[in-house]
């Protein structure tokens, strides 16, 4: 399925859906609440047994800049770049919609996390583009899918690539429920698959081998738990004597920044949850500003590390907090180009 995405101010798009998502993310929403209309909202089909094929579900969408003033501004920040906020917002609304085309019947889909996302170069702004995906690799109840974007030319070099990871749940039992294999025809699909089997393994042995109490710390974690100790004994002159500290050592908790919002209903799913690439915007908009007021400076995006979802949001007027802290990569304040890594952290109460 492909679909381009060109508005006007006089879209076709219901009002209350542009409050709250990107243009975009509004138009494949509302495709999706098209296919969702006739299904009961607990009817649960259990998955064929032949399985599908990646093409099945596959989706694209075309962002028509050079077509319409109107979009390119909304996807414009104030420095004539791409605002990456909307492109994340408009990743996980698009995964949403090709993981609803593998199932069958009406489960609850819920985005389990976001591997790294990877901007290989800065797209411009005034080329048209084309947002891609497709299920990669299928398991017992989860799924992962590929997402890219690429220049919407003959020779498109794709500049973003993107995995989620989704999981179904029963609509009733909220338990992990199976969905129909996946069948890969291409080489490339094939590689992938098998690329999706390994990283879920891997995934698997890092939950099994989380610190335990008793448990002899690996390789790894003895050079984390060092480096964590020389970190804390560096803070500890900043705390007791700060005017003999490295004078290039900031503290994380003085980078801190913090926002608060309600998240209102337009910002919603299809089973009444906080849309997940609102929660993304939301996060990568305020690490922007946090990165810029601690650089002093317009900072340069590169990659998402890892996006974890660890319980849905509630949409009946939640409010949420989100707090934001930085490291600085590299310790020496001289060195350019200087690095920052940045999380956030979401939380919400009634």
């Amino acid at each position: 399925m492909i679909c381009s995405i060109l508005l006007s101010h006089h879209s076709a798009l219901s009002p209350p859906l542009l409050l709250d998502v990107s243009l975009a993310a509004a138009e494949i929403i509302s495709d999706r609440n098209k296919k969702y209309t006739g299904y009961d909202s607990k009817q649960y089909e259990p998955p064929a047994k032949v399985g599908k094929h990646p093409s099945e579900s596959a989706v694209g969408i075309a962002y028509l800049f050079s077509q319409d003033q109107f979009l390119l501004e909304t996807y414009r920040n104030p420095y004539g770049e791409m605002r990456f906020g909307k492109i994340l917002e408009d990743l996980d609304a698009l995964a949403g919609n090709i993981a609803f085309n593998h199932v069958e019947g009406n489960p609850l889909i819920v985005t389990a996390g976001v591997d790294r996302i990877r901007v290989r170069r800065r797209p411009d702004i005034g080329v048209d583009q084309f947002l891609s995906g497709k299920v990669t690799w299928v398991g017992s109840s989860s799924m992962e899918i590929r997402m890219k974007i690429s220049d919407q030319c003959e020779d498109g070099e794709e500049w973003l690539e993107a995995y989620f990871t989704f999981v179904t749940l029963h609509p009733e039992t909220k338990k992990s429920i199976k969905i129909s294999p996946l069948i890969p025809e291409t080489d490339e699909e094939r590689a992938h698959f098998e690329l999706g089997a390994v990283k879920a393994n891997a995934k698997k042995q890092a939950r099994r081998s989380k610190l335990e109490l008793g448990r002899p710390l690996s390789e790894t974690s003895l050079k984390i738990d060092q480096r964590a100790a020389e970190l804390l004994d560096e803070a500890g002159a900043l705390l007791r004597m700060p005017s003999l500290a490295d004078p290039c050592s900031v503290l994380m908790d003085q980078t801190a920044q913090s926002n608060a919002m309600v998240a209102q209903p337009q910002a919603r799913n299809l089973h009444d949850r906080i849309f997940g690439g609102f929660l993304m915007r939301r996060a990568f908009e305020l690490a922007f500003a946090t990165a810029y007021m601690f650089g002093g400076d317009k900072p340069r995006f590169l990659e998402v590390d890892d996006v974890s979802f660890d319980k849905p949001g509630k949409s009946e007027f939640v409010l949420f907090y989100l707090m934001y802290s930085c490291v600085q990569f590299k310790v020496s304040c001289f060195i350019w180009p200087s690095y920052l890594y940045l999380i956030v952290f979401a939380s919400y109460m009634h």
